[in-house]
């Protein structure tokens, strides 16, 4: 029987690439859809998806003006039986045996699917060429079903900084198995379809930061169980007559010349000595009286004379071919994989037998005992990661470092059961230590360990368990080429993140590189500590392109969007206060006032700005709020947006200063009334400044009280207010001998920056004091929506102010009101949201909800982004460009509890009129939240 409530539901959500996405759990994994990338770099993320129905073909595509340089492809399931050894570290996603994510399958016609209630993801990769142009690019991925119909789409913003990552310094090298593409193709060694698909593989390779090819003079003496064989892989033809031998290079040759066109700069040629030991010569074949044979192998002593003679002819030759192809600079040497102190004299006497024929050439090896580079045995030594101390320690030049399988306690690898975060995290590592070069030994190995039987890495991920899953092979064997990996991925943008960091480097030093690398983290990063956060990773990246934008251009780096976290406290229903409402009567723009005895005022109109106004209170710091009290006649008479103010007159009495804007459209000031006795009765409307031609639009948006030159507080407040005209006005209010207000003739604030002032609109300022008191910051909206929200500072109580300057994305929005928080020291600053989608298009914007920003004075200073968003209440005005709410009263109690009070269209089922609700948070819950 059907289910008559079954209503079919396709969920998606735009993630970032460090998420792993399983089937078959749930994936609490929050949004992020924005990003910066650089020139020169590949940038990716991920959809999710997840229906309660089964989907088949559907059709996912990209809606975007950087379409040509998308790929999409699907996260694909792959088995591991072997996850991870028993005595692990505990730094894993999971431990159970079952599908994991890993490979990128290109997406065809017929789509991807959708199984019920499994969770998947796509893949979504840019190419970001130096001919993209720099600013936001949205990035529209859309699902749809065969016929067209849309099941869900999800958008990504893209910044694009207009600097270029340099190119890549560091020497990377993932082992080439040339013959497990033999094997699982089905192909001859060395035919033109093997060499297809040799080619493929390089490419690939290359194009994921893989600047160094294990090339095979004979077939490499690696993962090969003692007396076992590997097909033959031999790139150098050997001819055996008696006790001389001839050589022929043609194959190395097109093995040069192919890779070099795919963008590999170095060659390390084979070991020339068995793995573990250096006991035997690798598998080499020649032909010897026209018989085609095995010369040397598992049977042949390393150092009898017979291998000692063959490599006295062969190196030399070698050599010659090197030099007249110009391989001098790009040509290194490997000795015996991984020899230990139990090896030590087999490794010295291998070393010293090519040691003289190989002079100049770089030697390097896999090795983790310091005494093999002590005792002068190798000159570059490549120590495993959790090996690498006594390496750092004696300040080795020139180090390289690899991990394998052991390597799975505490350090950076790539294994499927690892947060990718892992992974990714070793690109920060390789820079702080000035690591030269990188070395893996399964870029494609395809073979049981020990290499006794071939497998199908889309069923057997483990070596046949041998190594725990991830650790053999980085690319899959597609019918078409190389199917990429995430964990390829991951490893890319580790790449990238140093480069990144050396670009950095290029412009600020390399020591306030470092500080910045480590800010705020309690311990130095070494290669078994560092952070294990996937956002402290991608937010320092952020960081980081930040301040390469800044550093090319000189100003600060300014996003349109945000990419600090984001806490949505709309739904929580016990932090809200119905503060009014009326049906179908318009109730806006509150301001708030919190007296010395705990009491909060609210004023706000009856109606768009224009009207009467109303005043409520709170005794008990927001959680209830009176009927509405009674007020002078004249407050009837308001024609704007009210504004109150709590100051203390010379003669010490506390007075409630009510502000509010005279005709709209004409130019006749403001008008003010006071209370002396702590809101209980007030004083009528009087006006200031008619007929002056100077309209007073929010009037006063800020008071500000002014210091003496002695640092001491005067007894002088600056007013600000803008008329249509969008000049802004200060005013100054002072007290006469009788303690009667005077306010003093309007005066340009911005003259001497009146074409910024124009072009962006500035208006509806808020002033924040510097936490030290000599500083003076003052916060614009920006009408026009042609820039970001502005600051612009004061170095002297207001009487000059610097350039103003946009804001961070976090902080676009309109009448921002901040107060600091008596506990932590930070402030909370409220607005109303405005989102602004091009730095092209200027009609691409929308009013959003009624929001907070939560950061310190200093991150206005530097410009940066703050610690966190919060979504104080949703809005849901009935309009195309929405948001009619977040003009908002700020008031915070002695111990951190903010009580904000704003107006919006907050009822979804009810959007006639909107209503005045209050919020109430202490910044210690919202840390929590971020913490958890």
């Amino acid at each position: 029987m059907s289910n008559p409530t079954y209503e079919p539901k396709f969920e998606t959500r735009c993630l970032h690439s460090l998420v792993k996405v399983f089937a078959d759990t749930e994936l609490n994994e929050s949004p992020f859809s924005r990003a910066t990338v650089l020139h020169n770099e590949t940038y990716a993320f991920q959809v999710a998806y997840r229906t309660n129905a089964a989907y088949k073909n559907i059709q996912v595509s990209a809606a975007s003006d950087l379409s040509d340089s998308i790929m999409i492809r699907s996260v694909g399931l792959v088995p591991s039986e072997f996850p991870m050894y028993a005595d692990h570290d505990g730094n894993l996603l999971r431990l159970t045996p079952g599908l994991y994510p890993d490979p990128l399958f290109p997406i065809g016609r017929d789509g991807v699917n959708a199984l019920p209630n499994q969770w998947r993801s796509v893949w979504v990769s840019l190419d970001i060429s130096q001919q993209i142009a720099s600013g936001i690019h949205s990035i529209q991925i859309r699902f749809a079903l065969e016929n067209g119909d849309l099941l869900g789409s999800e958008t990504f913003e893209l910044d694009v900084v207009p600097v270029s990552l340099p190119k890549q310094r560091l020497v990377h090298t993932e082992w080439f198995h040339t013959d497990c593409i033999a094997t699982y193709y089905g192909v001859e060694v060395f035919s033109e379809e093997h060499w297809h698909r040799i080619g493929q593989f390089v490419q690939t390779a290359a194009s994921h930061g893989m600047n160094m090819l294990l090339t095979p003079l004979f077939t490499p003496p690696l993962d090969t169980a003692v007396g076992g064989e590997r097909p033959t892989v031999q790139l150098v033809d050997v001819e055996k007559d008696g006790g001389t031998y001839r050589f022929g290079f043609d194959r190395l040759k097109r093995w040069v010349d192919m890779a070099t066109v795919a963008g590999i700069q170095y060659f390390e040629f084979s070991h020339l000595f068995t793995q573990w030991g250096a006991k035997h010569a690798p598998k080499i074949m020649a032909i010897e009286n026209g018989e085609y044979k095995r010369i040397f192998g598992w049977e042949t002593d390393a150092l009898g004379e017979a291998y000692k003679s063959f490599l006295g002819q062969f190196l030399p030759a070698l050599v010659d071919f090197i030099r007249a192809n110009g391989l001098n600079e790009r040509s290194y040497f490997h000795v015996s994989d991984e020899p230990n102190m139990d090896h030590l004299e087999s490794y010295r006497s291998a070393s010293e037998t090519i040691k003289g024929f190989l002079e100049g050439f770089p030697m390097i090896d896999a090795l983790s005992d310091y005494d093999f580079y002590d005792k002068g045995l190798v000159e570059y030594p490549i120590p495993a990661n959790n090996h690498i101390e006594p390496f750092l320690e004696n300040n080795v030049p020139n180090l390289w470092t690899y991990y394998c399988c052991v390597q799975y306690r505490d350090v950076a690898n790539r294994f499927f059961v690892f947060p990718s975060v892992r992974n990714r995290v070793l690109g920060l590592q390789l820079y702080k230590f000035q690591i030269a070069g990188f070395l893996h030994w399964g870029y494609n190995f395809w073979y049981s360990q020990y290499s006794k039987k071939a497998i199908d890495p889309f069923r057997v991920t483990d070596a046949g368990q041998g190594f725990p899953s991830g650790d053999a092979f980085l690319v899959y064997p597609g019918e078409q080429g190389p199917v990429e990996s995430l964990r390829l991925e991951v490893f890319y943008e580790a790449i990238q993140d140093l480069r990144a960091l050396e670009l950095l480097e290029s412009q600020i030093g390399r020591d306030a590189v470092l500080l910045l690398l480590e800010e705020g983290l309690e311990k130095p990063i070494t290669f078994s500590d560092y952070p294990n956060d996937a956002d402290w990773l991608l937010g320092k990246r952020e960081q980081i392109n930040h301040k390469i934008a800044e550093s090319s251009s000189g100003v600060p780096y300014i996003r349109l969007g945000y990419t600090i976290p984001f806490v949505d406290l709309s739904t929580e229903k016990e932090k809200q206060v119905l503060t009014d409402r009326e049906p179908g009567q318009y109730l806006g723009q509150p301001d708030s006032v919190l007296l010395n005895d705990g009491t909060i005022y609210t004023v706000y109109p009856k109606g768009h700005g224009i009207g009467p106004l109303i005043l409520k209170k709170s005794s008990d710091g927001g959680l209830t709020w009176s009927e509405r009290l009674s007020t002078t006649a004249s407050w009837a008479t308001s024609q704007e947006t009210p504004t109150v103010y709590k100051i203390e007159k010379p003669d010490g009495k506390i007075r409630l200063e009510l502000i509010s804007g005279l005709v709209r459209d004409g130019n006749e000031g403001f008008q003010t009334a006071y209370s002396e006795n702590n809101g209980a009765t007030w004083s009528e409307l009087k006006p200031y400044f008619q007929d002056q031609g100077k309209a007073g639009i929010v009037a006063l948006a800020s008071l500000t009280r002014l210091k003496n030159p002695d640092d001491s507080w005067a007894y002088r407040w600056m007013g600000i207010f803008h008329d249509f005209s969008y000049n802004n006005w200060k005013t100054y209010l002072t007290f006469d001998a009788n303690g009667n207000e005077q306010w003093s003739t309007p005066m340009r604030l911005l003259a001497e920056h009146d074409a910024i002032e124009k072009y962006a609109g500035l208006c509806e300022i808020e002033v924040i004091r510097s936490p030290d008191g000599k500083q003076l910051a003052l916060l614009a909206r920006a009408q026009f929506k042609k820039t970001n929200a502005m600051i612009t500072f004061s170095n002297d109580e207001g009487n000059t102010w610097t350039e103003p300057k946009e804001m961070q994305g976090a902080l676009m929005g309109e009448r921002h009101k901040a107060e600091y928080d008596p506990v932590s020291g930070r402030l909370l600053i409220t607005f109303r949201e405005i989102i602004r989608r091009s730095a092209t298009n200027l009609d691409d914007w929308v009013a959003g909800d009624w929001v907070a920003w939560v950061g310190t004075y200093d991150d206005l200073v530097h410009f940066r982004e703050g610690q966190y968003r919060v979504r104080l209440m949703e809005d849901y005005t009935p309009s195309v460009r929405s948001g009619d709410t977040g003009y908002a009263g700020n008031v915070v109690l002695a111990d951190g509890t903010y009580v904000l009070t704003s107006y919006g269209y907050f009822d979804p089922q009810d959007t006639r009129a909107p209503y005045i609700m209050t919020v109430r948070v202490k910044l210690s819950e919202l840390d929590q939240r971020m913490n958890n």
